[in-house]
């Protein structure tokens, strides 16, 4: 679950920035999953610690609370060096992340833009046209500018 009014609050309603942020954590969260199952495999606590810490964050970010609990359990395990459950703990946080509704994050921040022209139209003139048009879009979620 994700708490997308949350995740835009975090950003100070800035729908650009929350963009911006939704971006850069789908380029970075490859690699902090992947440096977690690394040091899992390795048994290496202190690494385990740094990449779930920075999981954890990104995943607070968006209102991902069962998932960022999953990482501060990773990350407390990698800093007490007790990794004997990590496995299951990784499984449920991918398990988790897997439910992760992103299109409420990244549906309210998408921008589309569009000009409407109406020379021969009887019935509606551009602007008329550009509201129906901005009303049948918001209503699937997408930010009108």
């Amino acid at each position: 679950p994700l708490d997308a009014a949350e995740a835009l609050e975090r950003v100070g309603g800035d729908r650009e920035l929350l963009a911006e942020v939704v971006h850069i954590f789908a380029e970075q969260c490859p690699a902090w999953v992947a440096e977690i199952r690394d040091a899992i495999a390795r048994r290496d606590a202190a690494a385990l610690r740094r990449a779930a810490h920075s999981l954890k964050g990104a995943v607070g970010n968006f209102g991902a609370h069962a998932a960022q609990e999953l990482a501060q359990r990773l990350e407390t395990m990698g800093k007490d060096g007790e990794l004997a459950t990590a496995d299951e703990t990784f499984a449920e946080l991918e398990k988790q992340s897997r439910k992760i509704a992103w299109h409420r994050v990244v549906a309210p921040v998408s921008v589309v833009r569009f000009r409407v022209i109406c020379k021969k139209s009887r019935l509606y003139h551009s602007d008329a046209v550009m509201q129906r048009v901005a009303d049948d879009v918001a209503l699937v979620g997408f930010f009108i500018c």
